[in-house]
């Protein structure tokens, strides 16, 4: 639901310089998905010559905020998603709980944690 409504708040609009420095890729990947999952997807009429691509603003970035989370953990933080969720519950804003609680749902999220949580690099420079 929240890739649709994306999807359907991407702004085309003409511009000569087209393709310098926009959103094209997150246009194509959301294009993309609901083509994939039998929702439509590419229908959108392009204007003619350069155009551009903006996407949405976010209202919340869930996975920003849980990085910066376990960023902010540091030496405390590990690749164990049910101890960590316990520890970020309080530390996150109510939309990424939500966001984060549809992922635990929909796919292996504690797998995808486990790399997520970058649980071994604490300490390190990027």
């Amino acid at each position: 639901m929240w890739l649709a409504a994306q999807a359907r708040d991407f702004v085309v609009e003409s511009d000569a310089k087209g393709w310098m420095s926009d959103d094209y890729h997150p246009y194509l990947m959301t294009q993309w998905f609901l083509n994939a999952a039998g929702l439509g997807g590419f229908g959108t009429m392009l204007p003619e010559g350069g155009i551009r691509f903006n996407a949405p603003q976010p209202h919340v970035a869930p996975l920003r905020e849980l990085s910066e989370c376990m960023y902010q953990l540091d030496g405390s933080r590990s690749a164990d998603w049910p101890a960590m969720r316990k520890r970020v519950d309080t530390l996150l804003s109510v939309e990424a709980l939500e966001v984060l609680e549809a992922a635990e749902h929909a796919v292996d999220f504690e797998a995808f944690f486990h790399g997520f949580a970058r649980a071994g690099l604490q300490g390190l420079s990027a």
